[in-house]
């Protein structure tokens, strides 16, 4: 067992080895879980933070053009904003593994809690639906 002070709970939320949710312990874990959980909560979903989350299941089911990914690089960064201030966004890129049926996004970003502007990743993967594009 962890002695150590957990500061959040871990996202996707699962259960841990001591019976509880899965916990973060750092404040690198915490971020990723938090931008995680951003980018996965529909806006709208949460009660009393109608503004948290993004419409990004909306737009990435959507036929894949330029303007699209404009739209999508510009509902990620001002839902990251505006959940998660701290976060600095370095690159964000998008697409989709038609083969595999899904969506990525992969966030690279930085914080003040990184030393010497150390960059790290996220990736999500979305299912696409079976209804055709």
């Amino acid at each position: 067992m962890n002695n150590s002070k957990a500061l959040g709970v871990n996202y996707p939320i699962q259960r841990s080895g001591d019976g509880y949710f899965d916990k973060t312990f750092t404040t690198l874990e915490h971020t990723k879980a938090n931008i995680i959980n951003v980018l996965s909560t529909k806006q709208g979903e949460r009660l009393a933070r109608p503004e948290f989350g993004t419409n990004l299941e909306e737009l990435l089911f959507e036929p894949m053009s330029q303007q699209l990914e404009t739209d999508i690089r510009e509902e990620i960064n001002s839902a990251i904003n505006r959940s998660l201030p701290y976060v600095k966004l370095v690159e964000l890129n998008v697409g989709r593994e038609e083969e595999r049926r899904l969506a990525a996004v992969e966030i690279t970003f930085t914080t003040p809690f990184l030393p010497n502007e150390r960059t790290e990743n996220v990736e999500l993967l979305f299912e696409l639906s079976d209804q055709p594009v």
